[in-house]
């Protein structure tokens, strides 16, 4: 079920690889920054790789612009042959659960440009990102919320547009909105906003524009649902969703009777259960969230509004094979995990099932890019493939369906 894939491996590993250094003094380094905006406010358009938004940013006085990733639960961040090609030094190693994980500051302090807003004195990582997961090589670097703090920004995901401002005075509100108050703890800026799941379980929702789901839990959740939330839990056999250096297993997949972001009430949500790293706040706000509004995200007025598309709904269910495939090296297509009870678990796929055929051609004449959109895409309510279990090959066709009970017979 590939909009239930994992989180980009990157994002997941730059964010905890980040987190990592919470508790150490040279993180107060990432207090640097002056901000400078030459048009107000200044509007820069961006595409959608999947989930991520990808902006073009400028480093320093170089006239190149670079492929980022704008990332609200993340830091700022360059790769590393892009620094080498822009001549910046590496300062300070900053330690990180995994020392095969190399992550330096920049020696010297940068400018970083997103269209008209430009953050100068800044001090940001520089990561092998290219190298940490193939598929991810095209990414020259993370636009996080250490440069977003000094603007009000808004997202407009149905025109594909940002929105950066100085002028961070409260705007009238619109037909539909909800506005919130935030929290950024220190040292890391994240926005965060006061959740509420099913009535009476109170969480921290972290805004997460780099996480491709719609909602993610914590595991540890599980047991503080109501029953009826619990009764209709589904397991996987294998991972759906994981986060570097943590140990789950499984996930499991419901829906949330009621959602409260703020002021705001969404009502039977599907959710996502994962295991998250310990330093994260409770729960995940990601993009099939997101994307139903129209965001603005006051920094400096430590406040957020959201401004629902009237012609965009929230999907109750699930339509999918229940499927969730990652590319191995080579061009190789291996089942990551899948949902109990699935049409993908009837007919006996297995975790680390290889797919060498959709229909009649080859993964590798497809494309991993391909085969997602085609899993994705509700138009399309079958798919055959050629699959390669331990039992040898064999052919499927899975008829994708609901996977959660209809809202009317829970």
């Amino acid at each position: 079920m590939e909009q239930f894939a994992r989180k980009s491996g990157i994002l997941g590993v730059i964010l905890v690889l980040i987190c990592g250094c919470t508790q150490v003094r040279m993180i107060s380094k990432f207090n640097s920054g002056r901000p400078v905006l030459g048009e107000e406010p200044s509007m820069v358009p961006f595409d959608l790789r999947e989930h991520a938004i990808s902006v073009r940013v400028k480093v320093n006085d170089n006239p190149k612009e670079y492929d980022f990733v704008l990332d609200t639960g993340a830091l700022t961040m360059i790769d590393e042959k892009i620094a080498k090609e822009l001549n910046l030094e590496r300062g300070a190693e900053m330690p990180t659960p995994d020392k095969t994980k190399k992550v330096y500051l920049t020696k010297g302090k940068v400018a970083i440009s997103l269209g008209g807003a430009r953050v100068e004195d800044f001090i940001v990582p520089i990561f092998d990102i290219s190298s940490s997961v193939g598929s991810a090589a095209a990414i020259d670097g993370f636009i996080g919320s250490d440069f977003l703090r000094f603007f009000k920004v808004t997202i407009d995901y149905s025109k594909k547009t940002l929105f950066l401002s100085l002028n961070t005075d409260s705007s009238e509100p619109a037909h539909g909105a909800y506005t919130m108050k935030i929290d950024k703890p220190f040292p890391l800026r994240f926005p965060v906003v006061k959740c509420t799941i099913d009535g009476d379980v109170v969480a921290k929702g972290m805004i997460d524009t780099g996480c491709s789901y719609g909602l993610v839990i914590p595991l540890s959740f599980v047991e503080r649902l109501p029953e009826r939330s619990r009764r209709q839990l589904i397991r996987s056999k294998g991972l759906i969703a994981e986060w570097p250096f943590t140990k789950a297993d499984h996930n499991y997949l419901t829906r949330i009777e009621s959602l409260n972001v703020g002021t705001m009430e969404v009502r039977n949500i599907p959710a996502i259960f994962a295991e998250l790293p310990s330093n994260r706040p409770d729960l995940l706000l990601g993009k099939d969230f997101l994307s139903q509004f129209l965001v603005t995200i006051n920094y400096p007025k430590n406040e957020m509004t959201l401004v629902s598309h009237e012609t965009i709904r929230f999907k109750e269910n699930i339509f999918s094979t229940g499927l969730a495939l990652e590319e191995h090296e080579h061009g190789r297509i291996v089942v990551k995990g899948l949902w109990e009870g699935s049409p993908a678990d009837r007919d006996g796929i297995q975790p680390g099932d290889e797919i060498l055929k959709v229909g009649s051609k080859s993964v590798r004449d497809v494309g991993y890019t391909e085969i997602k959109k085609i899993l994705r895409d509700e138009t399309i309510q079958d798919i055959e493939l050629l699959v390669r279990t331990s039992d040898g090959e064999k052919s499927v066709v899975l008829r994708k369906e609901m996977l959660l009970p209809d809202v009317m017979e829970e």
